[in-house]
């Protein structure tokens, strides 16, 4: 008569299977892990700093660290063993010509130990908010001067995700200063051809006449 006994234990495991004087045994050998983050990643629009990674977990949970070149590693309070797959660190790259990097631990779920000495962990690349963060489109506006022979152009200057020392929105004439100027293009239209001024102010004079009929844009050059 052959018997057959099964013993498993814990989530992450790898099964073994033996015979014993007719007996088939099936075992599961466990080691206590957890999976690693993948696609660990920054995203920054108008300096609005996200770190985002992949896959949804369960039964376990993600936490956050994150430092500074040269500096001791920090915690965002809600970024620790949570089930999200992304992290505001906006506030927490504060200075934006710093070089950071982060990285992503595979932790248990809040309320449950773990006898791990160390937890599995993926780290991004290096990111700087000055040079990585991505500027959006500009607006602006055309007003035909009274000469009739210039128009100006107007463009409002892009609020950034950043507050001031009042709570107040930064723009990213705040931020970059003299290293911001934007370049205005403009051309007759169903033309091919186009012509580029740079524009360091908010506003900047252009020819115009009458007879023609332009289309243009607006690019930011820092």
């Amino acid at each position: 008569e052959e018997f057959k006994v099964s013993v498993c234990v814990a989530v992450f495991c790898k099964e073994l299977c033996f015979s014993v004087n007719k007996i088939h045994v099936s075992v599961c050998l466990c080691v206590e892990t957890f999976p690693r983050a993948q696609n660990v990643t920054w995203i920054s629009f108008n300096f609005k700093t996200l770190l985002t990674w992949s896959p949804k977990p369960t039964n376990y949970s993600y936490t956050v660290e994150f430092s500074q070149r040269g500096q001791n590693r920090e915690r965002t309070p809600l970024c620790i063993q949570t089930s999200n797959t992304e992290c505001d660190l906006t506030t927490a790259v504060s200075n934006l010509k710093g070089k950071y990097i982060a990285e992503v631990q595979s932790e248990p779920v809040r309320g449950v130990s773990s006898d791990l000495t160390e937890f599995p962990h993926t780290a991004s690349n290096w990111f700087c908010p000055f040079n990585d963060t991505i500027i959006g489109r500009p607006e602006f506006k055309i007003a035909v001067n009274e000469d009739q022979r210039t128009i100006t152009v107007h463009v409002k200057d892009i609020e950034t995700a950043l507050l001031n020392g009042q709570k107040q929105r930064q723009s990213i004439r705040d931020i970059f200063k003299d290293d911001l100027q934007y370049k205005v293009y403009y051309r007759k239209a169903k033309s091919s051809g186009k012509v580029g001024y740079d524009c360091k102010m908010c506003s900047c004079i252009l020819p115009w006449f009458q007879t023609l009929k332009y289309n243009g844009q607006c690019r930011i050059i820092k």
